[in-house]
């Protein structure tokens, strides 16, 4: 065979085997639409992550919640004080679906606490969330 044939198979495998593995996530947050938080959210929010910029390392969709309160005050979650954000995600290298995370900004007396969960089918982060879940 030429050459330049098997090089031509050779390329298009290659784009075969990358589309293949491209992950659709919903994209969307809740500081900028209201409709992130229904379970799914609408088709409209549902990205083919390979199409994005840096798509090519997205290999999960990812899911975050985050509670927003005062410094020191344990706060009940609802929809005025917690965000929601579903997007594309590149692989952690650890095993966890799921981690926690915290951030105190004590000049504006502030603690963010929230969950990150992440998942790798299509369409995985638009499964229902409560405001009280702890994933």
């Amino acid at each position: 065979m030429d050459l330049k044939i098997l090089l031509t198979i050779g390329v298009m495998l290659a784009l075969l085997i990358v589309r293949a593995q491209a992950i659709k996530c919903y994209f969307c947050n809740t500081l900028d639409n209201n409709e992130c938080w229904q379970n799914p959210p609408p088709a409209k929010f549902l990205v083919d992550c390979s199409k994005l910029a840096g798509g090519e390392n997205f290999t999960i969709c990812r899911r975050m919640t985050r509670l927003y309160s005062d410094q020191g005050v344990k706060a009940t979650p609802n929809k005025d004080n917690t965000s929601l954000e579903r997007h594309c995600a590149v692989a952690r290298n650890d095993s966890s679906p799921c981690m926690k995370t915290w951030l105190t900004l004590p000049a504006m007396r502030l603690e963010i606490t929230g969950n990150a969960c992440t998942c790798t089918t299509n369409d995985c982060n638009g499964a229902e969330i409560t405001l009280d879940s702890k994933a």
